[in-house]
């Protein structure tokens, strides 16, 4: 819902490794309160390789394992597409370490105004052939197709049609110019 504020309760577990010693394995998580996240994007360390991963579905967390602690970019993008910068440092507490940021989700784009109904390219109709080609016209050729669309009589006072401009398919005008 636009203007709502969304609460993301970020952070991190960590461990020493089973592995290798003066490690930690260690994983970072947002957890948003509502359903409004698209996808999260972690920025690590510059040693890490990729140091640049995406989560694009819950739960929002990666997994390392590494020997330092230093901040942890967080870029949110919400389901509309705006992204929510955040930061979390990572601790190798063992009791992991939690904090909460907040977005407010931005406002929804103003309603497109209603698209006007057009007849560009409809065939001319209700018109007497002559009135489409002329009287040397050739009762084969096809009606004209409006080319620009216009409301407003012709030729106001007279029996008129509208201001449209049509144009002749590419067949009658071959004929046409022969």
């Amino acid at each position: 819902m636009p203007g709502q504020v969304v609460k993301c309760v970020v952070g991190n577990s960590a461990k020493e490794s089973d592995t290798q010693k003066g490690f930690f394995d260690w994983t970072v998580y947002v957890k948003p309160d509502d359903n409004v996240v698209e996808r999260v994007v972690f920025q690590l360390h510059p040693t890490f390789s990729p140091n640049q991963v995406v989560v694009s579905s819950e739960p929002f967390r990666a997994s390392f394992s590494g020997w330092g602690t230093f901040e942890i970019g967080i870029t949110v993008q919400d389901k509309s597409g705006a992204q929510h910068a955040m930061s979390h440092k990572l601790s190798f507490e063992p009791e992991g370490v939690e904090h909460i940021e907040s977005f407010a989700l931005p406002p929804p784009a103003p309603p497109s105004p209603p698209k006007p109904v057009s007849n560009v390219g409809a065939v001319m109709t209700n018109v007497p052939f002559a009135s489409m080609h002329g009287s040397k016209g050739d009762p084969s050729w096809a009606p004209p197709v409006v080319a620009v669309e216009c409301k407003q009589e012709a030729r106001p006072g007279y029996q008129s049609m509208s201001a449209s401009e049509y144009l002749d398919q590419d067949e009658t005008l071959t004929a046409k110019v022969k």
